[in-house]
């Protein structure tokens, strides 16, 4: 199965770096979400192969529908994760999709076509990159040695953690997904984020994150589940050590409760 997903997850992202200089490229904001023709058109064809596939439901971040979905185990689907770095011809995007079983991920596949990153993993597994095991070393002092974000510079809340944690290094990263793959790879110690992420921008790489041996919970530590009706969640942390998770969500807690 997982073999089948990275084999569509690979071919929509091609299909999208030859759209990339392409009208279709081309966006605009919707409320707080950047929408481009493109968006559709990866959208239809991930559709499209994973039902010649599976016979499973499938919950797109295009889909319409906002009701409460219960089916137990469906396919979930971010046609492109980064679509305002996709439009402007920054590198920062993705694709990705994962399995959801009772409210879990478990197996998933994101594709950064520009760099020709495939990440992937299956759960008890391990997670990968272009097939290179991903596994990250805790550190004994618990530390946070770098952060990463999508701006040139660090802004918002993020300056306040680099500021209160006194973190040396920051990394620019496009995509959601992305950040937390680079988080998985060992790239950056922490990714932070008050902003209600939804269910198609989390399952993929935060399966990667766990199977690596790191950890990805709401900004106030609490556990994600998937498969609520607006399928939001309260912010995000991600990080290879789950002390320095505790540590940023008491912080965030007792700040912003």
């Amino acid at each position: 199965m997982i073999g089948q997903f990275k084999e569509i997850i690979t071919a929509c992202g091609k299909t999208l770096l030859k759209l990339s200089e392409d009208e279709k490229a081309k966006g605009v904001w919707q409320a707080d979400q950047f929408k481009a023709e493109a968006d559709k058109i990866a959208h239809n064809f991930l559709i499209k192969s994973f039902k010649a596939k599976f016979n499973l439901p499938i919950v797109s971040e295009e889909d319409n529908e906002r009701d409460e979905f219960e089916s137990q185990k469906y396919i979930i689907i971010d046609p492109i994760d980064g679509t305002a770095s996709f439009s402007h011809g920054f590198k920062g995007w993705v694709t990705q999709a994962a399995l959801i079983k009772d409210q879990k991920p478990v197996i998933s596949v994101v594709f950064a076509p520009e760099s020709n990153e495939l990440f992937w993993a299956e759960s008890g597994k391990g997670s990968f990159c272009n097939d290179k095991r991903l596994a990250l070393k805790q550190t004994v002092d618990h530390q946070i040695k770098s952060i990463i974000d999508n701006y040139p510079t660090p802004q918002g809340i993020t300056k306040e953690i680099v500021d209160h944690f006194k973190i040396p290094q920051y990394v620019e990263s496009g995509s959601l997904g992305l950040k937390i793959c680079r988080v998985a790879s060992g790239s950056a110690k922490l990714f932070f984020k008050a902003m209600n992420p939804r269910d198609w921008d989390l399952a993929a790489p935060q399966l990667i994150l766990e199977e690596a041996g790191g950890v990805l919970t709401d900004a106030f530590g609490k556990e994600i589940k998937y498969g609520s009706k607006d399928r939001s969640h309260k912010g995000l942390i991600a990080s290879p050590d789950e002390e320095v998770m505790k540590r940023v969500s008491a912080w965030y807690t007792q700040k912003y409760k």
